[in-house]
């Protein structure tokens, strides 16, 4: 897969927050150079092929490229390991936008019923959209969706990583109207720290559940909002459209994990497909 090299690209200003290297670019959009940690050296990769699945699922999420930095001089400034990068594309799209952040204090649900935890939990978050200005109710009700949507990608790509602090709600000064971020910081996608654990788990709010125990949740409770979502995944993986994929990543990814990310989606499909039948089964 081919990289774009970052050299001489003017830096618009540093991005402090985070445990790699990065700082802000403008080539015509804002976008956000992000070297890998050395703790997850394939981080970018992650980032692109996240990315490129949640495109074919239709969930809304940033652009985002493969990049080099071949420059002696700034490789030892920023103190690099590695000279690999993602190149991500601001979602600040329109003129006006400005990004709001989510409290950030949580409190964990204690409880031995793991339905009744996510449930709170995807109330918890789903409230906080209610506290925007002016936000009506037809839109909090998009937003609420769009987050379940979000959820359901995280799932499918193994995103271990949308804490509060990776939710984002856009406010647009011309417009007036709220709406969510598309899914963005995917680096801890598909086991970053730990492949072939057999418990992936993502975020909902600042809590980590398993991704089955999250799948099976969304599945009961919110079929008609993911529907077409699950059609995708099924018809992506069944068509061998993700195959065709994962193979433009082959000299990206060490074939070990490859076969790891494969087998991971193929899992999912054949689980999500047996939770509908089962819940199918039941309203019979």
């Amino acid at each position: 897969m081919e990289r774009k090299d970052v050299s001489n690209l003017y830096k618009k200003s540093e991005e402090p927050r985070g445990y790699s290297a990065k700082y802000w670019i403008n080539d015509g959009t804002d976008k956000l150079v992000k070297y890998n940690n050395p703790a997850c050296p394939d981080s970018d990769v992650m980032e692109s092929l996240s990315s490129n699945i949640l495109k074919l699922l239709n969930i809304p999420v940033v652009n985002v490229w493969l990049g080099y930095n071949r420059s002696e001089e700034e490789i030892k400034e920023l103190d690099l390991t590695d000279n690999r990068c993602a190149i991500i594309e601001s979602f600040l799209t329109q003129k006006g936008d400005i990004v709001y952040s989510l409290p950030q204090t949580w409190s964990k649900i204690e409880s031995n019923n793991i339905e009744k935890q996510i449930r709170t939990c995807f109330f918890k978050v789903t409230s906080m959209f209610d506290r925007f200005f002016g936000n009506d109710e037809v839109n909090k009700a998009k937003m609420k969706t769009d987050y379940i949507r979000q959820i359901f990608g995280d799932c499918i790509i193994g995103n271990e990583d949308r804490r509060i602090n990776n939710i984002g709600v856009i406010y647009n000064e011309k417009s007036h109207d709220y709406r969510l971020a598309p899914s963005f910081d995917n680096a801890l996608a598909f086991s970053a720290y730990n492949i072939g654990s057999d418990e992936e788990y993502c975020y909902i709010g600042n809590q980590e559940f398993e991704i089955k125990d999250v799948l099976d949740y969304l599945t009961t409770h919110y079929y008609e909002h993911i529907e077409d979502l699950i059609m995708n995944f099924i018809e992506i993986v069944d068509s061998g459209s993700i195959d065709i994929l994962l193979n433009n990543y082959k000299d990206e990814i060490e074939s070990k994990k490859l076969e790891y990310i494969s087998t991971s989606l193929k899992n999912k499909k054949e689980f999500i497909q047996n939770r509908i039948t089962k819940n199918k089964s039941k309203i019979k």
